[in-house]
Parts: C-alpha cells; sequence; structure tokens
C-alpha cells in the first residue's frame, strides 16, 4: 500500500532538521552576545582612558602656564639698586610673591604625576621636572639673596649673580629654555587634548 504524505508532513520531512538547527543558532547567538558585550567593554575602557588623558594634559597645561607666568613674573623687573630698597628687600618681596602661589606648584606635580602614570612618557617627564627645576632654583637663588646665612644650605647654582637677570628679557638664557620647554610640552600635550 502506498502511504498517502500530506503537504504538511512532507514540509515537516524536509525541514526536520530545524529544530536542531535552531537550538544551535541560539547557542551561537549567546555567543555572538557576549563576544559583542566584550568588545564593547574593551571600547568603553579605551575611551574612557583617552578621556581621562586628555582631561590630565589639560590639567597639566593649564596649570603649567600658571607656572610659567608665576616664574616670569617672579624674575620680572628685578632692579638692582631700585629706589625703595636693597637688593635683600627686592628678593624677599619676589620669594614672597614667589611662594603665595605653591597651589600652582602643586596643581603642576599632581596633574603631571597623574598624566604621566597614564602615558609613561619619559620626554614628557623630564621636560615637566625641567620646569618644576626653573621654579626651584628661583626659589633657592631668591632665599640665597633674601637670607644669605642659608647659602651653605641651598644647593642652587648660582643664578643670582649671572644667570638669574631679574630684568626679563625676552633674549636671555632661562626665558629662552623656558619657552622651549614649554614648546615641547605643548607639542606633546595638544595631540591629546585634541582627542577629546
Amino acid at each position: 500500500m502506498i502511504k498517502a504524505i500530506t503537504t504538511c508532513e512532507n514540509i515537516c520531512q524536509d525541514f526536520g532538521w530545524l529544530p536542531s538547527f535552531s537550538a544551535s543558532l541560539a547557542d551561537i547567538a549567546v555567543v555572538v552576545g557576549i563576544a559583542l558585550a566584550y568588545l564593547q567593554l574593551r571600547l568603553w575602557k579605551v575611551q574612557r582612558k583617552a578621556e581621562r588623558k586628555a582631561a590630565s594634559a589639560d590639567a597639566v597645561l593649564s596649570s603649567a602656564y600658571r607656572v610659567k607666568e608665576l616664574i616670569q613674573s617672579t624674575r620680572l623687573y628685578f632692579v638692582v639698586g631700585a629706589g625703595d630698597g636693597s637688593v635683600k628687600h627686592q628678593a624677599e618681596r619676589k620669594l614672597k610673591y614667589l611662594r603665595n602661589d605653591e597651589s600652582a606648584i602643586s596643581a603642576f606635580r599632581q596633574s603631571w604625576t597623574h598624566l604621566y602614570a597614564l602615558t609613561e612618557d619619559p620626554s614628557f617627564k623630564n621636560c615637566a621636572e625641567e620646569l618644576l627645576r626653573f621654579y626651584v632654583n628661583l626659589n633657592n637663588a631668591l632665599t640665597k639673596l633674601s637670607y644669605p646665612g642659608m647659602e651653605a644650605m641651598l644647593k642652587a647654582p648660582d643664578l643670582a649673580s649671572d644667570k638669574l637677570e631679574f630684568e626679563g628679557e625676552e633674549g636671555d638664557e632661562i626665558d629662552q629654555k623656558l619657552i622651549i620647554c614649554m614648546q615641547e610640552l605643548e607639542s606633546f600635550l595638544f595631540p591629546i587634548i585634541q582627542l577629546r
């Protein structure tokens, strides 16, 4: 006897593989979903790190400008023998001015240390340390002028006599080094900030 196969049974027999395939498809969908979630998490982490770098670079740059301005304004118009006092008196005033804004120095130290931890670029570290060295040398030179008895305790180069010419001339050696240092900082930081 010939068995009559209905159309429904024929379709069901032709697609008999569908239940096992749909179970496999569900497993594949779970694996793809997990892979996409993992990739999305990694991209999010990379984005967050880039945002932290950009924010740190912005903080470093703004605090570096404050430090540069502080150093330049402290060195500006220190005229030996000017009307209201001696070199010692002027140095004391400049030292007080320099030390009044130590928040700029601590903000710069903190922000560049944080950015260095994120980037680990030694050229950036050297430039940031050089800017801090300018501040420390200026501080020590002014302290030597203000308190002559402390000269032996300070390990600053003798900037007070030859290199620390407080006239603020554009062509002086310290200003040129400071400008070069800031240009190196800018060339390192601007690309990071622009990623924002």
